[in-house]
């Protein structure tokens, strides 16, 4: 199937991006996106819906483009909206999100939140 296929081409992708971060930012990063626990060791998580990348590799296909093209769009449009969650938790004070500690609440591997 496709889907599959292009949510495993997308989660590689952003789990080199995230990997190329300063450590306490992919900590942050690793601890939002179900990757890594609180104390940053290693959490079985299915990455989130990915909505927003299938988006983007559908429209790059609707113009010609080949799904390899569109990745890095695909990717970059997942970590803003990553952003965009992390920084409304900040700035409203939350606790939590999606039945987990928020990211800018939880342990030492996301102290630098």
């Amino acid at each position: 199937m496709a889907a599959k296929a292009d949510r495993r081409l997308v989660s590689a992708h952003l789990r080199a991006a995230v990997d190329a971060l300063p450590a306490p930012q992919r900590a942050i990063a690793g601890y939002h996106y179900g990757w890594l626990d609180s104390e940053g060791r290693p959490a079985r998580s299915d990455g989130g819906k990915m909505l927003r990348p299938a988006l983007a590799l559908m429209s790059g296909r609707a113009v010609g483009a080949r799904a390899e093209d569109v990745v890095p769009a695909a990717v970059a449009v997942e970590l803003v909206h990553g952003f965009s969650l992390l920084h409304d938790d900040v700035m409203d004070g939350d606790r939590v999100r999606h039945h987990r500690t928020a990211a800018n609440r939880c342990g030492s591997a996301c102290a630098a939140a």
